[in-house]
């Protein structure tokens, strides 16, 4: 039995990324354990959404894997 809680967190990126950048943070994302989903927001390109099994991580864990790839990432909310 998959005994999934999936929550949402919302994650600013500070500068303007072009298309190859934000592609690479949702690749990266989507291969971390336990990130169910990740998206940047359509016209607005700062705002992260990811989705992941809080059995399984934490938001500043989640928060650590953007900043694998980008540095100038903010935890906004969930």
């Amino acid at each position: 039995m998959n005994n999934i809680h999936q929550v949402g967190v919302v994650i600013y990126v500070d500068n303007a990324l072009d298309a190859d950048q934000r592609s690479g943070i949702v690749n990266h994302l989507e291969r971390c354990e336990g990130v169910e989903d990740a998206r940047f927001t359509p016209g607005r390109d700062h705002l992260l959404v990811v989705e992941y099994d809080s059995n399984r991580l934490q938001s500043q864990e989640v928060l650590g894997y953007v900043r694998e790839e980008y540095s100038g990432a903010e935890l906004v909310g969930i």
